[in-house]
């Protein structure tokens, strides 16, 4: 009961940031509770897409311990006024497009581990705590290679790299979460996708244009705007 009680508090914006650590160590012991905590960020999600602007604020407290950060949460896909980054984007939503776990469920207490993990290095990166996420993320990759979590988290590195503008950085992680047989389409376009990105911004033109073909290809979220930057760069607009 306790330890759901922090939960709750945790979602309400009510934990320090000291006081959120310890709740997350503790879920590394209990990752059953992570289903707890997995379903409220689900539901914050829903109300932070149907909700009105007057609203969204009541949602948003949880989100982050530090005010700092939001602007990293509302800034997905804000372009860049730059001519050569003006159709890219500008930053990547860390809240939103991080990848976390959802097989905490299973038997296997190395997995629960990993999962637990990725959990934990979410919190840590989007209360702005950048650099002790990606440690927690390079401890995944070194103990469960060629694994889901490992893919995972070299998305989230390249993400976070991305948003520091280390584009070579990014590319490289993106491309090792691609290189991870894993049969998750969503995982590999957001992969595909941010990658092009990247490459875009890096000068790489050939390589962003097949990656562009590669996010159409996949029939995802991001189709639309894959084939409407392919079609900018084949113009020679970018």
């Amino acid at each position: 009961m306790k330890l759901e009680q922090q939960i709750d508090a945790y979602i309400k914006g009510h934990l320090t940031e000291k006081e959120a650590q310890k709740l997350w160590r503790k879920l590394l012991k209990h990752p059953e509770y992570i289903d707890r905590l997995e379903t409220e960020i689900d539901v914050a999600r829903y109300h932070r897409q149907v909700k009105p602007k007057n609203r969204i604020w009541t949602y948003r407290r949880w989100i982050m311990a530090a005010a700092a950060i939001i602007l990293i949460v509302v800034g997905i896909n804000v372009f860049s006024s730059q001519t050569s980054k003006r159709y890219t984007i500008e930053s990547i939503s860390l809240f939103d497009d991080l990848a976390t776990s959802e097989t905490v469920r299973s038997d296997k207490s190395d997995f629960k581990e990993a999962g637990a993990l990725l959990n934990l290095a979410f919190s840590k990166a989007v209360n702005g705590n950048t650099d002790e996420a990606r440690s927690i993320y390079s401890e995944i990759i070194n103990n469960h290679p060629g694994t889901v979590y490992a893919a995972k988290a070299y998305l989230n590195i390249g993400i976070i790299a991305y948003n520091k503008g280390n584009f070579e950085t990014s590319i490289d992680n993106f491309n090792k979460t691609l290189s991870i047989n894993i049969s998750d389409n969503y995982l590999n376009e957001q992969a595909f996708w941010y990658s092009a990105n990247a490459l875009i911004n890096a000068g790489k033109v050939e390589e962003a244009r097949q990656a562009l073909q590669n996010t159409s290809h996949l029939n995802g979220i991001h189709r639309q705007q894959a084939l409407k930057l392919l079609k900018r760069l084949n113009k020679g607009d970018l």
